[in-house]
């Protein structure tokens, strides 16, 4: 980062304006090839790799967050609740290497929810860019979008993620001319005045896992079809490691239980439950399907068209 200095002299006398942190140049050879992860466990690291760039600049920006992320690590988040509709912010990369063919996507982990009602109040999005001539031009390459981006209940309180099942995982294609020997990516969340805090996590080229460190998933869950017609159904399917007293629970984006179903006490095996949308009195928009045995749990988005 440089500094840059305006000084405006006339018969009236001379002022200067200082603006820090105004210009940043990026280095001419990459840093990292496709081994890279990014934990963003370390401020120091993050501040001296990343550019968290405060577009406009107000309190809104992207930062380090020493916990929060993904298992309760560290992580880049940006304070986007109750943010200005379609302003954004953006952060930037570090510069790699991925001429070797070696890699063809790009993954990372983000949380963040919503205090929308219906599907169409979830207009935010999460923009990705690359650029191979030092971020003098960018492109545009994916998105999430509505609620794809929604991976926790969370409402109009500040959201911030506490589980490992409240995080989404992205697998972004890489177009061709990003495997260059000199690439930046550049994140740009787009706000809208429904969304709320978003964080990203666990940025690499080699894996989308989301897998909890020293603890096995003993409850494993998959709604289909998933976004459902509210007059039909959608199944859940799910795998119980370990038996026990089961239950489900719906609820909205605010964590507001709509429907709770004791499943009874389940061995070990696979299973399915079938959730019909009208029948619950739910409609159009989105919602969390909670299953527990008390002790652990597993959740998924249901979105209701």
């Amino acid at each position: 980062w440089f500094p840059v200095k305006l000084t405006v002299t006339n018969e009236n006398g001379t002022t200067t304006k200082l603006l820090d942190q105004y210009l940043y140049v990026t280095k001419t050879t990459a840093t990292y090839d496709e081994t890279y992860f990014a934990d963003f466990n370390d401020e120091a690291t993050v501040n001296n790799e990343w550019v968290l760039f405060n577009k406009y600049p107000d309190d809104y920006e992207w930062k380090w967050r020493p916990n929060n992320g993904y298992w309760n690590s560290g992580c880049v988040w940006l304070n986007s609740r109750f943010g200005p509709d379609l302003e954004s912010d953006i952060m930037i990369s570090p510069a790699f290497d991925l001429s070797n063919g070696l890699t063809d996507n790009l993954f990372f982990k983000y949380a963040t929810t919503s205090y929308g009602t219906f599907t169409e109040d979830y207009t935010m999005s999460l923009k990705l860019y690359y650029s191979v001539n030092c971020g003098d031009s960018w492109i545009f390459f994916n998105k999430l979008t509505g609620a794809d981006l929604i991976t926790s209940y969370g409402g109009s309180t500040d959201f911030y993620p506490q589980y490992p099942d409240q995080w989404g995982s992205a697998a972004i294609n890489l177009p061709e001319a990003a495997k260059s020997e000199h690439v930046l990516f550049k994140f740009e969340f787009v706000y809208n005045t429904n969304n709320n805090n978003i964080f990203i996590d666990d940025v690499n080229f080699t894996t989308g896992v989301l897998s909890a460190p020293l603890q096995e998933e003993i409850i494993a869950m998959k709604l289909s079809p998933n976004p459902v017609q509210k007059q039909s159904s959608a199944l859940l399917h799910y795998n119980l490691l370990n038996g026990g007293n089961m239950n489900l629970q719906i609820t909205d984006l605010y964590g507001k239980a709509l429907a709770t179903v004791n499943l009874g006490n389940q061995s070990a095996g696979s299973y399915q439950y079938e959730i019909k949308p009208e029948q619950l009195g739910l409609t159009t928009g989105c919602y969390f399907v909670i299953l527990t045995d008390g002790n652990q749990q597993s959740s998924g988005k249901l979105i209701v068209d």
